[in-house]
C-alpha cells in the first residue's frame, strides 16, 4: 500500500499492518494495526493513513529509550498457552 504499509484482504475484510525485526528474534515481526470491511476508496485511504501513522508512531517508540518491547511465543496448538486476559 506504500510507507511500509502491506493490506491483507479476505472475503470483504481489509485487514492493514506492517513488518518489524527485532535484533534477538530469528524471524520477522507482523503488526496489525487496523482494518474493517470493505468500504469507499475514501474510507479505505483513511484507513491507510492510520496504519502508517500507527506504524511511524510504533517505530518511534521503539526507538526512545526505555522502551521495552516483549514477544509472547504461542503455541497454537495448545490452547491453555494463549495469554489470560
Amino acid at each position: 500500500m506504500g510507507g511500509g504499509v502491506y493490506e491483507i484482504k479476505v472475503q470483504g475484510i481489509r485487514l492493514y499492518g506492517f513488518k518489524d525485526e527485532i535484533a534477538d528474534l530469528p524471524s520477522k515481526l507482523i503488526i496489525a494495526t487496523n482494518g474493517g470491511i470493505k468500504n469507499t476508496k475514501r474510507e479505505q485511504n483513511s484507513d491507510i493513513q492510520r496504519a502508517a501513522r500507527l506504524r511511524d508512531q510504533y517505530l518511534a517508540a521503539k526507538q526512545s529509550e526505555p522502551t521495552t518491547l516483549h514477544c509472547l511465543r504461542i503455541d497454537h496448538e495448545d490452547p491453555d498457552h494463549y495469554p489470560k486476559a
